[in-house]
């Protein structure tokens, strides 16, 4: 047997031992095309929080207690907000992101 034969019987080894429905195809070739969506990133300077990639989102802020004590709507993917707080240790969460900050 030649190495293009050897690569070939590998082959159909291979795609007869797994079995596959047309439906197990399809979503095959789905998973393949997954959105991916970008990373939110959090900059902090002084009182001010640089949010980007958070477009419709809410920014949440809560103190160390776990207390929520300020809201936002993120507007546009670069938005900049005055939290306009004590200084301090502060929680941020967009989404699925949470940060760790601390407001001087």
């Amino acid at each position: 047997m030649t190495f293009r034969g050897t690569i070939l019987a590998f082959m159909f080894i291979i795609a007869t031992a797994i079995p596959m429905t047309a439906e197990s195809a399809w979503a095959a070739s789905e998973a393949g095309i997954e959105q991916i969506e970008p990373e939110t990133k959090c900059y902090v300077n002084g009182s001010n929080v640089r949010i980007q990639n958070g477009n419709s989102q809410i920014l949440e802020v809560y103190n160390v207690t776990g207390v929520r004590i300020l809201t936002f709507r993120i507007d546009s993917e670069d938005k900049t907000i005055s939290l306009n707080l004590p200084k301090g240790i502060y929680i941020l969460k967009v989404g699925k992101f949470v940060r760790k900050v601390s407001l001087r």
